[in-house]
């Protein structure tokens, strides 16, 4: 009876260890299992037309389940006040087989504007059982326009605002992926190329070409204006817009693949200087200050933030949630900025630690919220 309880025990502490060791082994900040990639989520309001001269939207989706398997069912409703008001299911797709294509019904539009509850069910290797995996939350807008013009149905980003995170392509670059609502044609004085500048642990760090590309990741720009008549009676217009940017850093995590002029020589490897980063990105124009950055660097790879590692948000492996700041009173090309603590990240997720929402919190206020 004592040898038996004794390989009872044995056994339950090595399957322990077994796990610990297989948990230990799933890289740092990869999704896993059937959770979407929330850096990935993006959601587009598509406008119809209606009866009566009327308009409704529709929801787009782009949503990305990097451990799920291909061509799952996935299923996506929106919610107003707890009552359904739409909802549409697709199989995954994509290259990969696992991201939303053209996910959407133009057939059962919506009319109201404001906020929604969108619930993403997925059925993982369409075994007929679709779980609810992950609840977001959209701010959909209606810009307005005179002489019966067709207007634009918009989600606000303000509380992206807040967000940054890292990213990591093929060749070891990184990159800065955050969303911002710009003043228009704002490379004519803020510069094409702005440049960056960093330090460790308080310690100027050397990047011979430290200039950077601005560039919206993927056409994911949320753009529309309002119209009003001034005094006169004539027509002006009040842009508003969202851009998605991924901000190519002269920063590397490793050594460059294939390393030419103009990309990766004179870039820094942030591996092999470890310790507490933190850099600011300049206008090559202007010399003003857009956003500063902060994150740590340990063990050959970037610690991930707080919110990402309790697991309070998912990102796929190659990218890590950072500390973003942006200047007093904004940068001068923020156009808005409206400080939303209580909107969470990523589409409503709410902010989970204390780090993030002091990261939230500090957001400033500048121009009107919207048009």
């Amino acid at each position: 009876m004592v040898t038996t309880v004794l390989l009872r025990v044995r056994a339950s502490t090595f399957a322990l260890l077994l796990v610990s060791c297989l948990v230990m082994l799933v890289p740092a900040g990869q999704v896993r299992g059937q959770m979407p990639d929330d850096s990935f989520t993006f959601f587009k309001a598509e406008v119809v037309n209606a009866p009566g001269n009327t308009y409704k939207w529709y929801p787009n989706p782009e949503i990305n389940f990097p451990g799920a398997a291909k061509g799952s069912p996935m299923r996506l409703v929106v919610k107003r006040g707890g009552k359904e008001v739409y909802s549409h299911t697709c199989p995954l797709a994509g290259r990969s087989g696992t991201q939303t294509q053209a996910c959407y019904d133009r057939n059962s539009s919506i009319a109201e504007v404001g906020l929604f509850d969108v619930e993403i069910y997925l059925d993982n290797g369409s075994t007929g059982n679709s779980k609810l995996v992950r609840k977001y939350k959209i701010d959909v807008r209606k810009t307005t326009k005179q002489g019966g013009r067709r207007p634009e149905f918009y989600i606000q980003r303000h509380a992206d605002a807040a967000v940054g995170y890292l990213s990591k392509n093929l060749r070891n670059v990184l990159f800065l992926n955050t969303v911002f609502s710009p003043v228009e044609d704002y490379g004519a004085t803020f510069g094409y190329t702005p440049i960056l500048k960093c330090s460790v642990n308080g310690r100027p760090v050397d990047i011979a070409d430290n200039g950077t590309a601005f560039r919206q990741a993927n056409a994911r720009v949320i753009n529309g204006f309002s119209e009003s008549f001034d005094a006169k009676r004539v027509i002006q217009r009040d842009t508003i817009r969202f851009d998605q940017m991924e901000i190519q850093l002269p920063l590397t995590l490793g050594a460059v693949v294939n390393p030419t002029v103009g990309y990766g020589r004179g870039w820094v490897d942030v591996t092999k200087t470890p310790g507490k980063w933190q850099c600011d990105i300049f206008g090559d124009r202007s010399n003003a200050k857009f956003r500063t950055l902060k994150f740590e660097v340990a063990g050959g790879s970037i610690l991930p933030h707080p919110e990402q590692k309790t697991g309070n948000v998912n990102l796929d492996k190659d990218k890590w949630l950072i500390e973003l700041e942006i200047p007093p009173g904004g940068s001068e090309i923020d156009k808005r900025l409206l400080p939303s603590p209580e909107t969470g990240l990523f589409y409503g997720i709410p902010w989970a630690t204390p780090e993030g929402k002091a990261l939230a919190a500090r957001v400033p206020r500048k121009g009107a919220a919207f048009p």
